[in-house]
């Protein structure tokens, strides 16, 4: 698909209101419906429709319609470029019906005629829809603008990984002289994926902390977006063996510390905002560890923070004080250092 930004008309009887839209790529379904019942305030609008090549109407309702709109949109974008033609907005025409409060009984006619250009009563809505199809594709173009990285700069090395959501390679930097990961992702992903992954994005972006890896920038290359960030020679987790209790135990004081990043909040004796559940708790009962291969300390703090019952789980400030946390919590995170270097070590000598 076409990564230039495009024009979006939306038809309404008052008057046709365009959208720029930088990254329609980012576009969903619900995004284009929001802004599209900002405009049309009275209306219930629940789908809209576009004319193809011989002018027949086609009906949009979901994510997989909307992106086969804008795949015919981009194709015939291309064929005006190539002819020399200057590209027509996308023209979508909502399907609206009145709400039951205001359904016209008495047979009266609305005027259709454009509205006055200085008419504040269309400026109103139409501000509001631009700023919600622009919301998104706005937050990517500021990270993106403060990236100090481009495709000419990176020379890739190997492959360090792969999932749905991309592509992850060692490369190195070629005007700094240092060595990134940088996760490729293609634009033809599902738009869940999209979210996780601008989601994931701003995070990379806004945060600061040594718990964090290092974000260098992010470019666009043809249909790919690319992330860089700080590379971590440890290598992926599931290559080592069995993380033995005394490593876990410092990471578990890593991530109890980590739930109390306000402190004014605990000098207030307040409680921090419940966080966005990440996944939804399924139906079958909590795992339990094997019998025998952990210490009892373990045992129980991992039974602990596994109750289905938010009122049985331990708060953060609870859990510094359980004995399996306690035991490991001397500040010593070369424990942890000198693990990884010894797998590490441990494993060239097998591959030799």
């Amino acid at each position: 698909m076409d990564t230039d930004g495009i024009v979006i008309r939306i038809k309404t009887p008052v008057g046709d209101m365009d959208s720029p839209v930088d990254y329609p790529f980012l576009l969903n379904f619900n995004d284009l419906l929001v802004a599209i019942r900002e405009v049309m305030p009275e209306a219930t609008v629940t789908a809209f429709e576009y004319e193809d090549e011989v002018g027949d109407r086609i009906t949009v309702r979901s994510d997989e319609e909307l992106k086969a709109m804008l795949s015919y949109y981009c194709n015939t974008m291309t064929e005006q470029r190539i002819n020399g033609l200057l590209p027509d907005p996308l023209q979508i025409f909502p399907r609206a019906g009145k709400t039951p409060g205001i359904r016209n009984i008495h047979g009266l006619k609305v005027n259709t005629r454009p509205s006055p250009a200085n008419d504040c009563a269309q400026t109103v809505p139409n501000a509001a829809a631009n700023n919600s199809l622009k919301k998104s594709s706005a937050e990517l173009k500021r990270i993106l603008s403060n990236g100090q990285i481009n495709g000419q700069d990176i020379e890739y090395q190997e492959q360090l990984g792969h999932g749905n959501g991309g592509t992850v390679y060692k490369a190195n930097h070629l005007s700094y002289k240092r060595v990134l990961a940088v996760k490729v992702i293609p634009l033809d992903i599902t738009v869940e994926l999209q979210k996780q992954i601008m989601s994931e994005l701003e995070i990379l972006y806004k945060c600061d902390s040594p718990y964090i890896i290092t974000f260098f920038g992010a470019f666009f290359v043809e249909n790919r977006i690319s992330i860089c960030t700080e590379f971590m020679d440890g290598g992926s987790l599931d290559v080592y063996k069995r993380i033995p209790e005394y490593v876990l135990g410092r990471i578990a004081v890593a991530l109890a510390l980590g739930m109390f990043p306000y402190p004014q909040i605990q000098k207030n004796q307040g409680s921090l905002m419940p966080l966005q559940l990440l996944q939804c708790i399924v139906d079958e009962d909590p795992p339990v560890l094997p019998v025998g291969q952990f210490s009892e300390t373990f045992v129980h703090f991992v039974t602990q923070c596994m109750k289905r019952q938010p009122k049985e789980r331990p708060a953060p400030n609870n859990l510094m004080e359980h004995p399996f946390i306690a035991q490991h919590n001397d500040g010593s995170a070369e424990v942890v250092s000198q693990w990884v270097s010894h797998s590490l070590e441990e494993r060239r000598r097998l591959q030799v």
